[in-house]
């Protein structure tokens, strides 16, 4: 039973990962704007790839720390500690490989679009640590939910602010020019 409950906190991780992946193709292509549908199919399957990849990895990790550690590590279906962790440390490894595809293709960008992308890397920088911070709070403040809870809400607005951030920002069309 607690093999089950890791692997789904660890596929909730692995699928995290495959979004951000999506995000950071949608990023690359300088041509035009993939929609929400394509993103999707986008994610689904670069889950069977990355995303599974991520899936062993976190739980992997799980069972290592289990092994090690000298408590007995109980775990929920959904557990709030696993995935303020496992979500935070995604982030954190999938913002190395964004900011490494990003110095490659930096030449291509236009300022604003590289502004973009500078503030998109902001956003998940301060979601990684962010999760971490909580959960080593939650872990030396005698395990008060409030950190972990507040992680949640700033992780849902962080990933919101991740999307909007996607917009393409629409120049300002010189007025025209009115007849009398």
């Amino acid at each position: 039973m607690k093999f089950i409950k890791v692997l789904l906190n660890s596929l909730l991780c692995g699928a995290h990962f495959s979004v951000l992946l999506a995000l950071l193709v949608d990023a690359l292509n300088i041509n035009d704007r993939f929609g929400p549908g394509f993103l999707a199919v986008l994610s689904r399957d670069l889950f069977l790839t990355y995303g599974l990849a991520m899936t062993l990895f976190c739980l992997m990790s799980f069972f290592i720390y289990d092994f090690f550690s000298s408590k007995k590590n109980d775990i929920f279906y959904l557990s709030p500690t696993f995935l303020t962790l496992g979500l935070s440390l995604t982030t954190l490894a999938f913002l190395w490989i964004f900011r490494e595809n990003i110095g490659h293709f930096r030449s291509f960008f236009e300022p604003p679009a590289l502004a973009r992308l500078d503030r998109q890397m902001a956003v998940l920088l301060a979601l990684g640590l962010l999760g971490l911070t909580a959960a080593i709070l939650y872990y030396r403040l005698k395990k008060r939910p409030v950190f972990l809870w507040a992680y949640a809400l700033l992780f849902a607005a962080g990933m919101a602010a991740l999307f909007l951030l996607r917009l393409p920002e629409h120049p300002s069309r010189p007025a025209g020019k009115t007849s009398v």
